[in-house]
């Protein structure tokens, strides 16, 4: 069974986790054990080669609750974009998901639509960089 939970109630993250999914409309995390390279294997030795795509474990939990606190907090959902930072595929919503891969290189933090893999420059998504004309966060 698939269970998202609330950031707001991890202190850490499960030992053993190879994927993480965040909902950024509402901050709820998926953590899974599936090996990484049977799902993206190729897809992600693109980009794990990239320093600016990689995170340091103990920065996640972190640098997830940092981005819900200056994009509206305790709301039901958002539209989570950054000025600067769109997919061919997804356009300006290339952060309605943020994934972290742990790879043999570390942990990649990408996001993915349909067959697609790209990176995200996570020291980038700063409040100054937040697109709050998009940002749309309210209660429903």
């Amino acid at each position: 069974m698939i269970k998202w939970t609330s950031i707001d109630t991890i202190n850490e993250l499960e030992p053993g986790w190879t994927q993480l999914h965040c909902d950024t409309r509402d901050f709820h995390l998926l953590s899974q054990t599936v090996p990484v390279e049977k799902a993206f294997g190729a897809k992600l030795d693109k980009i794990k080669t990239h320093e600016e795509y990689l995170i340091d474990e103990d920065r996640v939990l972190p640098f997830l609750k940092e981005i819900k606190a200056f994009s509206g907090g305790n709301v039901e959902w958002r539209f989570l974009s950054f000025k600067g930072i769109s997919t061919p595929a997804v356009g300006s919503w290339a952060t309605k998901y943020i994934r972290f891969y742990r790879t043999d290189r570390g942990i990649v933090v990408a996001g993915t639509s349909c067959d697609v893999v790209y990176g995200l420059p996570w020291r980038e998504f700063t409040k100054d960089r937040l697109d709050v004309e998009s940002l749309n966060a309210h209660d429903i």
